[in-house]
């Protein structure tokens, strides 16, 4: 509920701007919004805000590269053979 109050604060000065969204998105989202206990104006907020601060598919990827190619390195580094 705190973090309902704090978006509405947060959202008082934003702009308007109409969205169309297709029936079946639009069904999605507001179960989703329901479920989380807000509207449905905060969970596209939320949604959008998630899927900038993730970056890119590309960048996500190099970054798992990156990630994987640690854990190989940290695995073969722990392996000792007897």
């Amino acid at each position: 509920m705190l973090e309902v109050v704090a978006r509405r604060i947060a959202t008082k000065g934003a702009q308007q701007y109409m969205l169309r969204l297709p029936p079946e998105l639009k069904g999605s989202v507001a179960r989703r919004a329901a479920e989380n206990g807000r509207s449905m104006n905060t969970e596209i907020i939320e949604a959008i805000e998630r899927h900038l601060k993730t970056g890119s598919l590309e960048s996500r990827v190099i970054a798992l590269e990156g990630q994987v190619a640690e854990l190989m390195r940290s695995r073969d580094a722990s392996f000792v053979v007897r």
